[in-house]
C-alpha cells in the first residue's frame, strides 16, 4: 500500500478542509433595530453558540493532529506501566533498543516494550520514486496500535527504511536524484505525522563507495532540516531521532574521513556487531563462531568482535554514548563441522563445504528449546565470552546468546561509557522475555563521568 502519492498537506490545508478557515464569510450584516431585536438577538445567540461549538471542535481536532498527549491508553489488564530502569535516568542518555518485524506472528507486548527506551519498526520499503509501502495492508493497524502501546509506556518509536530486496541500490539511485530524494524525505515525514512516531532508522547495507557515503549525508541533512521545521509545527519539545545501522568493521577510507559528519547529524548509531559468523556468507560461512563475540575470532578474523568495533568506532567519533552493540536473539548452526584434530579443541571451528555450499542456518531463541535443547548444559567460550553446544558425533556446532553472555556485554558497555544495545529482534525472544529481560535489567547508568569520555587507548585507529 502506497502511504504516499502526493506530499503532505500543511497545517493551513488540513483547516481548509474541515471548512472552519472562514468562519465570518455567511454571518449577515448587523442590522437596524427594530420591533424584531428580540428575535434577532436569539438568532445571534444561537449563532454565537454554533460559532464556539465549532472552534471548540477545530480546537480539538487541530491538537489531535498536533500533539501526542490526547491518546487514551491501551487496553490492558495492567493498572500502570512497568518502565525499565533506564527511564527518566536525568543525563544518562543510554538506550536499550529493539527491532520489531512487523507482520510477524510473535505478538509484542506491554511487558516487552516496558524493557526498552526504543523500538524500531521493522520496515517500511523504499520504492523506485521515492515513496514508501509497508508490506501488507494488515500492518498499518498492527503498527498503529503498538505505536499506541509504546507512547503510554514511554517508549520512543522509529521506523527502519530499508530496500524490500536486498541488493537491489534503491538507496543509492534514489538519494542520487534530487526530486525522488525530496520525495523520500516527504514520505518519512509523512509517516511520522500519520502514526505519531519520533524518528526514522535507515538500514542502508552498506554505502560502497565515497559518492554513496556523500548521498547519505545529504539524505541526513535534508532530515534533519525537515524534522526542525516539523518539531516547531508541531510545538515538539524533543527533536525528532536519526539512527543509522554502521558496519563493524569499516572497509572504506572515504568512510573514516566522513564519520564526524555522519556522527553529528544523527542521534545514535546501531552497529551491527550481531551478525559476524553465519553459514550463509557466501565467502566465510564456513568460519564457526557466534554471532556477536565480545573479543577473540578466527584467525584470519580476529577483529570481528565487539571489542574491536566499540574500541574503532569510539576513538574515531569521540563519542561512544552514540554507539549501541548490536545484539542476536537469533541462534546459528552449522552441520557438516570438520572435527579438529585435537579433540579438546572446541572453539574456531570450519565447516565443509560441499559443492561449495555450507550446510547451516538459524532459528529464533524462542524456538530454540522447544527443539529440545536443555539450555543449561551450554558449554561456554571464554575467548568469546559467549556460549555454544558442540556435537562432534552430529558434526553440528550451536552459537548463540544467553543471559550470561548478555551481562559480560553489559559490564563491558558500563566499563566502556558504550550509549547501548540494539536487538535484532524482539519477535525471536521467548513467552518468558528471557534474553528482554537479561537486556532490559541491566544498569547502564551505573557508569561514571561524563558521556562523551573515551575509554580505549586510541593509538593506531
Amino acid at each position: 500500500m502506497d502511504l504516499l502519492n502526493d506530499s503532505p498537506r500543511g497545517i493551513e490545508q488540513m483547516l481548509l478542509d474541515t471548512g472552519f478557515s472562514d468562519l465570518d464569510k455567511d454571518v449577515p450584516p448587523r442590522r437596524r433595530r427594530s420591533k424584531n431585536c428580540c428575535s434577532s438577538c436569539c438568532m445571534w445567540t444561537v449563532l454565537a453558540i454554533a460559532i464556539v461549538t465549532m472552534a471548540y471542535g477545530l480546537t480539538e481536532t487541530t491538537l489531535y493532529f498536533l500533539t501526542r498527549e490526547h491518546d487514551e491508553p491501551p487496553t490492558t489488564t495492567a493498572s500502570s506501566p512497568t518502565t525499565t530502569t533506564l527511564k527518566n535516568s536525568g543525563t544518562c542518555e543510554k538506550r536499550i533498543i529493539g527491532y520489531f518485524r512487523l507482520g510477524e506472528s510473535s505478538e509484542l507486548t506491554e511487558k516487552q516494550i516496558s524493557l526498552l527506551t526504543h523500538i524500531i519498526f521493522y520496515k517500511f520499503n523504499i520504492q523506485e520514486n521515492g515513496t514508501l509501502t509497508i508490506g501488507k495492508p494488515e500492518e498499518k493497524e498492527e503498527l498503529a496500535g503498538l505505536v499506541k502501546t509504546a507512547k503510554w509506556l514511554n517508549v520512543k518509536t522509529m521506523f527502519s527504511i530499508d530496500e524490500e530486496k536486498s541488493g537491489s541500490n534503491l538507496f543509492s539511485s534514489v538519494t542520487a536524484d534530487t526530486k525522488k530524494r525530496r520525495t523520500l524525505v516527504d514520505s518519512i515525514s509523512f509517516v511520522i505525522k500519520e502514526y505519531h512516531m519520533d524518528g526514522v532508522d535507515i538500514f542502508w547495507k552498506w554505502p560502497s563507495n565515497e559518492q554513496e557515503y556523500s548521498k547519505l549525508i545529504l539524505l541526513c541533512t535534508e532530515l534533519r532540516e525537515r524534522f526542525g521545521q516539523l518539531a516547531q509545527a508541531t510545538n515538539r519539545k524533543t527533536p525528532f531521532l536519526i539512527s543509522l545501522i554502521l558496519s563493524p568493521w569499516p572497509k572504506h577510507d572515504t568512510y573514516r574521513r566522513i564519520q564526524d559528519k555522519i556522527t553529528t547529524l544523527v542521534d545514535f548509531l546501531n552497529v551491527e556487531t550481531n551478525n559476524y559468523y553465519g553459514s550463509w556468507f557466501s565467502e566465510a560461512g564456513h568460519f564457526i563462531g557466534p554471532p556477536a563475540a565480545l573479543y577473540s575470532g578466527h584467525e584470519y578474523h580476529g577483529g570481528e568482535n565487539v571489542d574491536y568495533a566499540m574500541w574503532y568506532h569510539s576513538c574515531r567519533t569521540g563519542n561512544p554514548n552514540k554507539l549501541n552493540i548490536g545484539l542476536s536473539f537469533r541462534v546459528n548452526y552449522w552441520e557438516n563441522v570438520i572435527l579438529p584434530q585435537n579433540k579438546s579443541d572446541t572453539l574456531w571451528l570450519k565447516a565443509e563445504k560441499i559443492n561449495g555450499t555450507v550446510r547451516g542456518g538459524w532459528l529464533s531463541w524462542r524456538n530454540f528449546e522447544k527443539k529440545g535443547w536443555n539450555l543449561p548444559s551450554a558449554s561456554w567460550n571464554q575467548e568469546s565470552r559467549t556460549p555454544y553446544f558442540w556435537e562432534p558425533d552430529e558434526r553440528r556446532y550451536i552459537a548463540f546468546e544467553n543471559e550470561r553472555s548478555i551481562q559480560e556485554k553489559t559490564n563491558y558497555a558500563i566499563d566502556k561509557n558504550i550509549g547501548g544495545f540494539t536487538i535484532w529482534a524482539l519477535n525471536d525472544d521467548d513467552d518468558d522475555y528471557s534474553l528482554s529481560k537479561a537486556v532490559g535489567s541491566a544498569n547502564l547508568c551505573s557508569g561514571k563521568g561524563d558521556n562523551s569520555i573515551v575509554n580505549y587507548n586510541c593509538t593506531g585507529v
